[in-house]
């Protein structure tokens, strides 16, 4: 079975100058991935709006707007008819986009017994959302013990992107959810991308320390980081998220 999972949202800034590039990018972004994957048996697609919402934004923006994305529904259905899972969440809520999608694709593919090619689009919707969704990937692929038996019939993940026709593939790697906040853990990824002493990194980061001892603890249990000679430094993991971060952030 072949999935096509994305993100996707309607941006309603009331300043056209600021709104209308992000929904025509965001159209764009949509319609070039879909196009880059082959027609799927189903499609999934995360959003901070129901599939109605979504339609009954587009109808109360500009003449462009509208049309970009009656092209993006004209797609989805012309792709899968009716056969779309439209799940609601908060997309700037990491832990809740992560937990939403592992769930959705549980219900989605609990039954099936044949080979799963998933194909992800993350260059739509909100950047930390489209890292949850990522992780929630990762972690299905690597270490979810519902899906033992799944890759047993065959089981194939490819997150990716496309942007102004360019496609970006992203690492297919054994990626621990961050139960910490998202931003400082990539923040605190980002200062010892060269490597930093403790001191340099306290320094280098806004946070409390309750918040800064936290945020190091679960990065360096879950080999985002290591110390050596005095200095902390990314593990491959660790690069490879703050890679996937830092394409997604643009």
């Amino acid at each position: 079975m072949k999935v096509f999972l994305s993100l996707l949202t309607v941006y309603t800034y009331p300043s056209e100058r600021g709104r209308v590039p992000l929904n025509r990018q965001e159209a764009a972004k949509f319609l070039d991935a879909l196009e880059e994957a082959p027609a799927p048996d189903r499609m999934l697609i995360i959003s901070d709006v129901s599939q109605c919402e979504f339609e009954e934004r587009a109808r109360g923006l500009t003449e462009a707007e509208r049309r970009d994305f009656e092209m993006v529904r004209r797609a989805i259905e012309r792709r899968t008819g009716r056969g779309v899972d439209w799940v609601r969440v908060d997309l700037l809520d990491y832990r809740g986009v992560r937990a939403r999608t592992l769930e959705a694709l549980r219900l989605l593919l609990g039954g099936v017994k044949a080979k799963v090619d998933i194909h992800a689009n993350l260059g739509c919707g909100r950047k930390v959302a489209s890292v949850a969704v990522y992780v929630a990937l990762m972690e299905l692929a690597h270490s979810d013990p519902f899906y033992r038996r799944m890759r047993r019939c065959g089981f194939r993940v490819r997150p990716y992107q496309v942007e102004e026709g360019k496609v970006t593939e992203f690492p297919v790697l054994p990626v621990r959810s961050i139960s910490v906040d998202m931003e400082d853990a990539m923040d605190m990824l980002m200062a010892v991308e060269e490597g930093a002493n403790l001191d340099a990194l306290k320094s280098a980061t806004n946070l409390s320390q309750r918040e800064f001892d936290r945020a190091l603890s679960h990065l360096r249990k879950f080999g985002y980081v290591d110390f050596n000679a005095g200095a902390i430094r990314p593990t491959e993991k660790g690069r490879t998220i703050l890679r996937v971060w830092k394409a997604l952030k643009g």
